[in-house]
């Protein structure tokens, strides 16, 4: 019974350095390069458009050959 507890008290351990990495590694991904405003997506003709908002809701269109998956998970990260 204490050899099974000791394991558990082990793995709970390292999954909590594990866990600390993590967090550690998302706050540095935060403190990266973010582009300012918020990324509104529409859907027309079943598609996704995407536009940076920065004053107002409408915001400025951004092409799809000039939009990055980086770019808008950086700007989805920050809104959350």
């Amino acid at each position: 019974m204490y050899i099974y507890m000791y394991e558990l008290e082990n793995m709970l351990l390292q999954m909590q350095e594990h866990l600390e990495k993590v967090v550690t590694q998302a706050k540095a991904d935060l403190n990266t390069i973010v582009p300012e405003g918020h990324l509104r997506i529409s859907i027309d003709k079943n598609k996704p458009r995407y536009y940076q908002c920065i004053d107002d809701n409408k915001g400025v269109y951004i092409p799809r050959d000039n939009c990055q998956s980086a770019w808008r998970k950086k700007v989805i990260i920050r809104q959350w």
